[in-house]
Parts: structure tokens; C-alpha cells; sequence
């Protein structure tokens, strides 16, 4: 009946001697970590070209009261087919000289999160091939340690981020984000020459960095729960087979 038990309990939660912990550590803080990081890539893709959402920021932050409706709707569109590389050139009049400069800035560093995110996609499934099959044994308790992992760790964040975020720290740190990625000045705009600035005004980027954050959080909060089903899940099938084990023992 131990050695049973003993098999048991290996196959289902992998408490192995002979297991290389270094491996086994290393592959789950990778794999934790570029869950992390595609969650928040995932929103943010599903962000950047949700046109329902821009439409909203438009009436809110007033645009649609400074500009026709169908000029800013038209501009919006040929902006995203210009930055999601479906034209080469943005042909709408309705953006400077100098927004469609910077803009050239802002399509190569869409064109480098896609290949990050595509990166970040092909680490998570190849660590999570190498967990499952090194360490097939408990992979149910580790798939469902990463996904509670690495969702607590971005609640925690996201705690820290709301406790302190401001308008005005929101306004420092959006201009020091710029001095980084960009390494010219035409991210500085003249709203009474450049429209992109009066399409997206500052208040529009903490709108949009907010929804990234909170439907991450929604992400988070599912991954949360399902991973406590499964480790639960691993629990309870423990014990039911360490409980029939003995019962069976027993007779």
C-alpha cells in the first residue's frame, strides 16, 4: 500500500529525488514570466486598433466638436491601415508634415511589439513543452502554479500602479517613455499646426494605457481562477485515490 501511495503521489504533484531542480526552476520563472509579459501584449494588441473605443475617446475628449465626424472617422481608418502595414504611406490630408514624420517613428515601433509579442508567444509554448515533457510527471501542478504566479504577480502591479498613478506623474512618465523610444524631436507637436496632437491629446493616452491595464487585470483574474481549479483539482484527485487506496487496502 506505500509503494502505492508513494507511485501515486509522484505521478500526480512529481515529488522525484532524482528531478534537476535548476531545470525545473528556470524553465517555470521563464515561463511565468513571458505569460506575464503576454497578457499585457495581448490587451495591448487588442487595443491599439479597437476603432469602437477611439470613437469614444473622440466624444469625450470633445474632437468631434473641433472636427467633422466623417474627416476624423476617414483619418482614423487610414491611420490604422497605414500603421497596421496595409499602405505604405498615410494619405490622408488631415495630418501635418511633421505628425506623418513622427508617425514613420510610431509604425517601426508597432512593426518591433509584433515580433516581440510573437517572440514572447513562441517562448511560452516552447517552455511549456520543455516543462511538459521533462517533467510530464507534475505537469498539472506546474502549469497551475505559473498561471496563479504570474497572474498574482501582475494584481500586485497593478495595485502598485494604481495606489500611485496621477495625471501628473502619468504626464512625467509619458514624456520620459518619448525621450527613450524616440531619438528626434518630432514627437513635439504644435496643435495649431498638427492635428495628431489635437486627434490625441494626453488625456487620450491615459485612457487607453488604463483600459490595457484593467482588461489585463480581467485576464489576470481568469488565469487566477483557473489555475486554482486545477491545483485543487490535482488535490482532490489525490486524495480520492489515497483514500480508495486504503479503503481497498483495508477489505
Amino acid at each position: 500500500m506505500v509503494e502505492f501511495q508513494e507511485t501515486r503521489t509522484k505521478e500526480i504533484f512529481g515529488e522525484k529525488k532524482t528531478d534537476n531542480t535548476i531545470l525545473y526552476y528556470s524553465l517555470m520563472i521563464i515561463t511565468v514570466l513571458v505569460l506575464f509579459l503576454f497578457i499585457i501584449l495581448a490587451n495591448y494588441k487588442n487595443s491599439i486598433y479597437n476603432f469602437p473605443f477611439y470613437k469614444y475617446e473622440y466624444e469625450k475628449n470633445g474632437i468631434y466638436t473641433k472636427f467633422d465626424k466623417a474627416i476624423v472617422d476617414n483619418a482614423t481608418i487610414n491611420l490604422f491601415l497605414y500603421l497596421n502595414n496595409n499602405q505604405e504611406n498615410i494619405t490622408s490630408q488631415f495630418f501635418s508634415e511633421r505628425d506623418k514624420l513622427h508617425l514613420i517613428d510610431v509604425k517601426h515601433l508597432i512593426k518591433l511589439s509584433k515580433i516581440v509579442y510573437a517572440i514572447v508567444l513562441i517562448l511560452f509554448l516552447l517552455s511549456l513543452f520543455a516543462l511538459f515533457y521533462f517533467y510530464k510527471h507534475k505537469f498539472k501542478k506546474s502549469f497551475a502554479k505559473i498561471l496563479i504566479i504570474a497572474s498574482l504577480l501582475y494584481i500586485i502591479i497593478f495595485i502598485a500602479i494604481a495606489v500611485n498613478q496621477t495625471n501628473e506623474t502619468f504626464q512625467k512618465k509619458f514624456i520620459d517613455i518619448h525621450y527613450t523610444l524616440f531619438d528626434n524631436d518630432y514627437w513635439i507637436l504644435d496643435p495649431e499646426k498638427d492635428n495628431l496632437i489635437n486627434l490625441f491629446p494626453q488625456q487620450f493616452w491615459y485612457d487607453i494605457v488604463e483600459k490595457i491595464l484593467k482588461d489585463t487585470l480581467l485576464y489576470a483574474i481568469f488565469l487566477l481562477i483557473i489555475g486554482v481549479n486545477i491545483f485543487i483539482y490535482v488535490y482532490l484527485k489525490n486524495k480520492f485515490f489515497t483514500a480508495k487506496n486504503k479503503s481497498n487496502s483495508i477489505h
